[in-house]
């Protein structure tokens, strides 16, 4: 298993980072409670955002709830292959 334990990495942990395994990593890196605490501060710092682009634009500015997922960065780069 590959689940960072009492801030110390195991050496399985170890022997992946140097191989270079970033994919094999467990999925359940965080819980829900985890996923949903930062979903919260997400939505809280979007709210933020869109009520100041209310302000600046004077326009509506609809947001949704934000979705929280634990990706590789294969995944991630595949997804958004253009850097910004």
């Amino acid at each position: 298993m590959y689940l960072m334990t009492n801030n110390m990495l195991s050496q399985d942990e170890i022997d992946m980072l140097l191989r270079g395994n970033y994919d094999k990593v467990e999925d359940e890196i965080i819980n829900e409670t985890e996923k949903d605490a930062l979903g919260e501060i997400g939505n809280i710092s979007m709210g933020t955002a869109a009520t100041t682009l209310f302000t600046l634009l004077g326009q509506k500015v609809t947001i949704t709830t934000p979705k929280v997922d634990i990706t590789t960065m294969r995944e991630l780069s595949e997804q958004y292959p253009i850097p910004f």
